[in-house]
């Protein structure tokens, strides 16, 4: 046997080998099961952006309420401060007025801050309704995508007999292969389907491009192989 035949046979059980592991993948389950796959991964891309969402909020919502606590205490501090003022005979009406300035700025801060935080919480409750939801969502779906994958799992062991045969027939005509064609054909093999091509009326049967004289005259001796200068597949010529 020739080194371009051993090559040959090698190639067509490689072919076989794809054919089986595509018809595979080509399943009606498995194709479904890849649809579920992309939807179950944009429902955890969901679920992730919706959990920033509502931490930022909480962030915000906890340092709103540190404000409110500090200015309540403050208030405080200042009404009974003012209290004491007007019980005070040596007190200067100055002072209570400016110390009732200090409470009026006090509670319009106040105020604001409480004005915020209530803002905030129809955006709030709404996330997390999103949030619930995409929760029910993505788990219905992860549900019925491991039940699915069960079933192409299963077709996959039922297909396994076939693929592991033409496995292992590509393993035993591989050692009656050249060990630098074998390279080269792997290298091209990682482009093309079927990397080893005839050349037919000076033409590349894989892109059917024209070949080079000096392409064509390495093809003239016996068992010698060339690359396609322009898809990169391996040449013979019969």
């Amino acid at each position: 046997m020739s080194r371009i035949e051993a090559l040959l046979e090698y190639q067509q059980a490689d072919l076989e080998n794809q054919r089986l592991e595509l018809a595979l993948k080509k399943t009606e389950n498995r194709q479904r099961l890849a649809k579920m796959h992309k939807v179950l991964k944009d429902q955890q891309a969901a679920i992730a952006e919706q959990t920033e969402e509502l931490e930022s909020i909480a962030a915000v919502l906890l340092r709103l309420s540190a404000q409110g606590e500090a200015l309540a205490r403050r208030l405080e501090l200042e009404s009974a401060e003012l209290d004491n003022l007007k019980q005070d005979e040596e007190s200067t009406g100055e002072e209570m007025v400016e110390l009732r300035k200090d409470i009026e700025k006090l509670s319009k801060e106040g105020s604001a801050i409480e004005k915020e935080a209530k803002s905030l919480q129809p955006r709030l409750e709404k996330i997390k309704e999103n949030y619930q939801r995409t929760r029910q969502i993505a788990s219905k779906v992860k549900k019925e995508y491991d039940a699915l994958r069960i079933v192409c799992d299963e077709e996959r062991r039922s297909s396994a007999e076939a693929i592991e045969r033409c496995t292992a027939e590509m393993k035993e005509l591989a050692k009656a292969v050249d060990a630098d064609m074998m390279k080269r054909y792997k290298r091209a093999r990682a482009h093309h389907p079927n990397p080893l091509v005839n050349v037919i009326n000076s033409k590349c049967s894989g892109c059917n491009m024209s070949l080079p004289t000096v392409t064509l005259s390495k093809l003239s001796s016996p068992d010698a192989i060339a690359e396609c200068e322009n898809c990169g597949r391996l040449l013979y010529m019969k």
